[in-house]
């Protein structure tokens, strides 16, 4: 698709189903009246996150062309089409879940055996709205990063969103490891289950379920790695205007270590240097030219 068209295109293309799904999802939930409270706040979730897939589609509608976009701006695009995908599934998903769910209830009201399921199910919920809290912290520095002309305009704004990606990695980085950790539990299970699944061909269902929670465990980690890679995108052109922060370096013996620039970058960016051990080796901090980068690492 991004070969045909350009790369803000695909992107809108993609929001689209994205922005109808959560959309739709909810006005499922705001169709019921008495809203059991366990749905109250990821309904407020849900109305952000398809809040913001609207307005990064009005943004790229405005520059829909890949002249208009940065290289980094096209990078972070490319990985958040996977991240609306996943929006697009995922509410669509837990759409048919909640009409499942409260088949009983008519005309808005929630009938008790339908509140009762709910509350069974209130893991689950907490689970989905942890995953839309992922993907909308990821489209809401996409939407920042899409308006911002150059990092180095407003170093103030630049600032603020460096301290919206490091947010968000970190609650994806933990969600990652968290599924890695649920995905290796699984498994042993599995292996440990194998000789009682031979013995007792009723175990065979749970052997298929296991199957099944295994794919969504590997698609949301998926989901979620291209979350991140998205947010990295980002804080690497965020980085020339702001610096880098070194801190804890230290080079001993034969290390030839240069923090800072190689020639001179555009936007000056400022880098701070902290507890910096030089112990028999060179250090060199800040910006060296290019033709004394050679003779230096040689």
């Amino acid at each position: 698709m991004a070969c045909e068209l350009s790369i803000a295109a695909s992107v809108i293309a993609v929001a689209t189903l994205a922005y109808s799904s959560s959309k739709t999802l909810y006005q499922t939930i705001s169709a019921i009246y008495d809203t059991p409270e366990i749905l109250v706040h990821l309904k407020t979730d849900v109305e952000t996150l398809y809040e913001t897939i609207h307005s990064l589609q009005q943004e790229l509608e405005k520059k829909d062309t890949n002249a208009a976009l940065s290289d980094a701006q096209k990078s972070n695009l490319r990985e958040i089409m996977p991240t609306l995908q996943a929006c697009h599934i995922a509410c669509d998903e837990f759409n048919s879940k909640i009409d499942r769910l409260m088949r009983r209830s008519k005309d808005g009201q929630t009938s008790w055996r339908d509140r009762l399921k709910l509350q069974f199910q209130e893991k689950e919920i907490g689970g989905f709205q942890a995953r839309l809290a992922s993907y909308k912290s990821t489209l809401a520095i996409a939407l920042d990063f899409a308006t911002l002309k150059t990092a180095s305009e407003n170093l103030d704004v630049t600032k603020g969103l460096e301290t919206k990606i490091e947010e968000a990695t970190t609650l994806l980085t933990g969600q990652i490891q968290g599924l890695q950790i649920g995905l290796q539990a699984i498994l042993d299970a599995s292996s440990e289950s194998g000789e009682l699944v031979q013995a007792n061909p009723q175990c065979q269902l749970t052997e298929a379920q296991q199957s099944e929670v295994l794919h969504a465990i590997e698609q949301q980690t998926v989901a979620l790695s291209h979350c991140y890679r998205a947010c990295m995108a980002v804080f690497k052109e965020t980085t020339k205007a702001t610096g880098h922060d070194y801190k804890y370096v230290k080079a001993s013996k034969e290390a030839r270590l240069l923090m800072g620039d190689l020639g001179n970058v555009e936007g000056g960016a400022l880098h701070t240097f902290r507890n910096i051990e030089v112990d028999g080796g060179w250090v060199v901090a800040g910006n060296m030219a290019g033709e004394s980068a050679k003779d230096f690492f040689k």
